[in-house]
């Protein structure tokens, strides 16, 4: 008999009572580890990556078809070491917030004198500044009384001044708490927009209204010569935004391209064109000035080069009529050799016979193309056609990354072809970085599929090239924080993350100087001296660089106008009108002492100095007002002096300095206005005084209008 028994379940069950077998699972296919080599003969292979034992041994090549799946331990316990880091970071941070949260007290409801004590020393507050009280200020003018409660809403007294321990701020402020609250309450009041980086280093900032809706037009020794547009043949020319004719196919096709009709046209304009150089002219640019003004891109092996140039074949045609276009307008802007010819189109014959030639390669890539589509892309940007010279750098950039010059695994273990790859490369990355700065628009790349180390001297190469390629690794550097500056500062809205993301970019511009070699620093107070080698070209231009990106950096915060200045911002104008003034004293040492071959690199510099230096000329500190009206003239003689009048941007700079002066009833000769001690200035007190009240509601309407 069948036993019967009651479950715990409260139903029935029968013990002989047996459950169904369960279909079996069909067995699901496990992927294998093993290379496809040592698979199919069948073998234990090690699975290292990317070239496992067996086929290293062999001398064959190594393949998995699908990614290893084992769990790397050394990385497991290095995953633990940070997590137990990241977890020591986390309770020391924790500490300090609770000791910054004890030591603050509510901004109402106490007594005005707390925070500084009785004896009014002064508190650090963690920033870097030193706060002062009234009764310790040496040079301030009376204050008014101390700011109270909330409901009195007097007036805040801000002074600063530099003292020999760092930045002094008078203030009526009698605790670090309201201190606090007004300084976050300044930085949250602070709309930043992609508007303020676009407009940083273009003419625009620097134009006043009535004169930037002015139309593109030629300008300087040339203005009675019109720009020769480049012509397609059959395709039609649209105009871009920036004024440059862009030349389209009627098909389509792409802008570096060349239809019949043009290639006809540019032999028939050969025998007639003015904008080429006699054969023994070019030679001499060739062995004179290619290597040493060319600086976007440093050959290897010159020797080599220049024997492949005189030889009977040449060099690639591509190549050659790429260096000759560039060679030509250079040579006829910097060194004068071709007197009474226009520069504006100077070497287009050579530039399109190059367009033609790329037609039949750009779809193969080489690191001849490449050397080629940096000389293009220089040459666009003398003509001042960016907008077209984009397209040579874009290609440059899928050419170089098409041949992996942007892998470290796969550089040819040749010293020379390996330093030659990674020069190509890097030379385009820097050109492709510093286009899309000018243009607010992103890379073409992404920093973390680079990790090919930075070109360096050969031994083989003379100290120049040392200069030449240092100059390019920290220009790439400092390049590198602008564009952190531009794609990050803008995106942070909240007080404490901005003034975080502030401190994070000051630091890696600290840290930029201090990696800069020592032959490479000036100082404002040092004196130059020139050394009569590349060296000094670099050490302006860098250190031009260096000072823009400061004003780059704290342009975002400047007073505007008709509004009163917070203290943040007062900061920011000290640390630009600081930048700006050592920029135009660089302008002028440059000016006096070296040539201006490379003077392109630092125009930006230029045009924002230009824009404090505006904001600075109308202020109340008469010194402050005097210095600034004094650098506005400077530079405008300065670039008037110089070789790139023919440029549109040069000749708008001067343009916008003279309106300037002219609708502000400005002197315009340098003998008109007192010569001003840029030191005391610079140590000069900076003063500004608002009310509580309007500040705080503004800051409210600020955080409404967000959350609408």
């Amino acid at each position: 008999m069948s036993s019967v028994f009651v479950s715990d379940s409260g139903g029935f069950s029968q013990s002989n009572s047996q459950k169904p077998p369960e279909p079996a699972r069909p067995k699901r296919p496990r992927p294998s580890l093993a290379c496809i080599r040592c698979r199919k003969k069948k073998v234990k292979c090690d699975f290292v990556q990317p070239t496992c034992g067996r086929c290293a041994n062999a001398g064959l090549p190594c393949s998995y078809a699908t990614p290893p799946r084992r769990v790397d331990g050394q990385a497991f316990d290095q995953l633990g070491n940070h997590v137990e880091e990241l977890k020591e970071r986390m309770q020391k941070m924790q500490t300090e917030l609770a000791l910054i949260k004890s030591n603050l007290h509510p901004f109402s409801g106490r007594d005005s004198n707390e925070g500084f004590g009785a004896s009014g020393s002064s508190v650090g507050a963690g920033t870097g500044f030193q706060v002062f009280d009234d009764d310790n200020s040496m040079s301030s003018p009376r204050l008014m009384s101390p700011l109270g409660s909330r409901e009195s809403q007097q007036p805040v007294t801000w002074k600063l001044s530099l003292s020999p321990s760092g930045l002094r701020i008078d203030t009526n402020i009698a605790s670090v708490a309201d201190l606090y609250r007004i300084l976050l309450n300044g930085i949250s009041q602070l709309n930043i927009n992609s508007d303020s980086t676009t407009n940083l280093f273009s003419t625009d900032s620097i134009r006043s209204d009535s004169s930037k809706s002015r139309q593109h037009k030629a300008w300087g020794r040339y203005a009675q010569r019109a720009v020769k547009p480049v012509d397609t043949g059959s395709g039609s020319a649209a105009a871009s935004d920036d004024g440059t004719n862009i030349s389209r196919d009627g098909n389509g096709g792409k802008l570096w391209e060349v239809d019949e009709n043009e290639a006809r046209k540019i032999i028939q304009e050969r025998q007639s064109a003015n904008d080429t150089v006699p054969k023994e002219t070019l030679d001499s640019l060739m062995q004179t000035c290619y290597h040493r003004c060319f600086l976007s891109y440093q050959i290897v092996d010159k020797d080599a080069f220049m024997q492949e140039y005189t030889s009977t074949t040449g060099l690639n045609p591509l190549l050659a009529n790429s260096i000759s276009a560039w060679v030509a307008k250079h040579g006829c802007v910097y060194h004068n050799a071709c007197p009474g010819q226009d520069p504006s189109t100077m070497g287009e014959t050579y530039f399109k016979n190059a367009r033609q030639l790329l037609k039949k390669c750009f779809d193969i890539s080489n690191a001849t193309t490449v050397h080629a589509l940096l000389n293009l892309y220089m040459y666009q940007l003398s003509s001042e056609r960016s907008s077209l010279a984009y397209l040579y750098i874009g290609l440059a950039i899928r050419m170089a990354q098409d041949l992996k010059f942007h892998k470290k695994e796969h550089m040819p273990t040749d010293p020379k072809q390996r330093e030659t790859n990674k020069r190509l490369w890097w030379s385009a990355y820097w050109l492709d970085l510093c286009a899309a700065l000018e243009s607010n628009r992103p890379t073409m790349v992404d920093d973390k599929d680079c990790d090919l180390e930075y070109p360096i001297k050969l031994d083989s190469e003379d100290e120049e090239t040392g200069y030449r390629i240092d100059f390019c690794v920290h220009s790439i550097k400092l390049m590198k924080i602008r564009k952190d500056i531009m794609k990050h500062l803008p995106s942070e809205q909240s007080g404490q993350s901005l003034l975080s993301a502030i401190s994070r970019l000051e630091n890696a511009l600290t840290n930029w100087l201090s990696e800069l070699p020592q032959y490479l620093h000036l100082e404002p107070e040092n004196v130059f001296h020139k050394s009569n080698n590349f060296s000094d070209d670099a050490t302006l231009i860098l250190n031009i660089q260096y000072q823009t990106t400061w004003i780059m950096l704290h342009k975002f915060f400047l007073p505007k106008q008709n509004q009163t200045a917070t203290p943040v911002a007062l900061l920011s104008l000290n640390i630009c009108t600081k930048s700006a003034n050592f920029i135009t004293k660089m302008l002028d040492i440059y000016a006096k002492n070296i040539p201006w071959c490379q003077f392109f690199y630092a125009l930006d510099g230029v045009i924002a100095s230009v824009a404090i230096h505006q904001s600075n000329a109308l202020s109340e500190e008469k010194d402050v007002a005097l210095l600034a009206q004094r650098n506005l003239i400077l530079t405008a003689d300065i670039l008037r002096g110089s070789p790139l009048l023919y440029m549109e941007k040069v000749n708008e700079i001067i343009e916008s300095i003279d309106s300037f002066l002219k609708q502000n009833d400005l002197p315009m000769d340098l003998s008109k206005l007192p010569v001003v001690n840029e030191e005391r200035v610079n140590q000069q007190s900076i003063y500004s005084v608002f009310h509580p009240a309007v500040f705080d509601s503004k800051a409210g309407q600020q955080q409404q209008q967000q959350q609408q």
